[in-house]
């Protein structure tokens, strides 16, 4: 039976080094002041310059580009994109699909039939108001990576509206589809988690933009449900990874439930899943982490 969408440890490798990012447009927005002649103006001033140069060290600016942290392709997954335009412009951009640290996709894979194998992304083009559904697909062999809808010079990222769900099907037969939101992103992420014979938790992870290759140390922390601290490890983030619970925690007993918290050096996204297997096969459903950290 297929499991929650294998993962591979990949090499570092940067790519896409022509997009970029309006982060010194809005870090001007953000730091701009009066700079008026006015007695005690300047004083002002520069305290609004310092207090916004203290909020970019705690939140630093990233991209408004929608990330889904998972995405499995072939060997029976799929992938189901609707992309609305909720603006009375036209709006173009570009679905990314990408494995490990900004690497490009393995495999033959393709979008409403048209191969797209070697390319990393796929332009979108819509009218007011218009919208798209985009069916990805891949080849006999499952492969995992993550998902980016990103709006091309002239458009913005919060003028669509995005929904994404996976498919799975069984020689051909539909036997699982679960919608997922974007993934959450932050350095600090809760949720809750559970593990028997029948049920496991998922959880995939991946880069944020602008995709600097990075390693840095991720802390793990489980509580069991008295809030007792039931395991900890630290985990070295590579890129793109999915892994069950009980893969992280590979001596965690059999039967468990309670919540994971995990600490990251660097922002990354994260998404959450839960798989219950059933005599006919499995069920997937999403379960949002939590990034606010009390």
């Amino acid at each position: 039976m297929a499991r929650f969408c294998p993962w591979t440890n990949p090499s570092p490798q940067t790519i896409h080094s022509g997009r970029t990012y309006d982060a010194q447009n809005r870090l001007r927005l953000l730091l701009k002041a009066k700079c008026a002649d006015k007695d005690g103006d300047q004083e002002v001033d520069m305290k609004r310059l310092i207090l916004a140069l203290a909020f970019m060290l705690v939140f630093p600016i990233a991209s408004h580009a929608t990330i889904f942290a998972q995405l499995a392709l072939g060997g029976g997954y799929e992938a189901v994109l609707l992309i609305s335009n909720k603006t009375n412009s036209a709006w173009t951009g570009t679905v990314w699909v990408m494995r490990g640290y900004n690497q490009e996709w393995e495999g033959q894979w393709a979008v409403n039939g048209q191969n797209f194998s070697g390319m990393s992304g796929v332009p979108v083009a819509l009218p007011p108001k218009g919208m798209v559904k985009l069916r990805l697909t891949g080849d006999s062999t499952t492969r995992a990576g993550y998902l980016e809808v990103s709006a091309d010079a002239g458009s913005r990222d919060v003028g669509v509206a995005i929904s994404y769900f996976y498919e799975v099907r069984v020689k051909g037969v539909l036997q699982d589809t679960t919608g997922s939101p974007a993934s959450a992103y932050g350095r600090r992420f809760f949720f809750a988690v559970e593990r028997s014979s029948a049920i496991d938790t998922g959880i995939a992870w991946c880069p944020s933009p602008p995709y600097i290759s990075n390693l840095f140390p991720m802390n793990l922390t489980l509580y069991d449900q008295n809030g007792a601290v039931a395991r900890q490890r630290s985990y070295m983030f590579m890129g793109h990874e999915a892994q069950f619970i009980s893969q992280l925690f590979t001596d965690l007993p059999s039967s468990f439930a309670g919540h994971l918290e995990i600490d990251s050096q660097d922002y990354i996204y994260l998404e959450v899943l839960r798989m219950e297997t059933n005599p006919s096969g499995f069920q997937l459903t999403s379960t949002p982490a939590d990034n606010f950290a009390p």
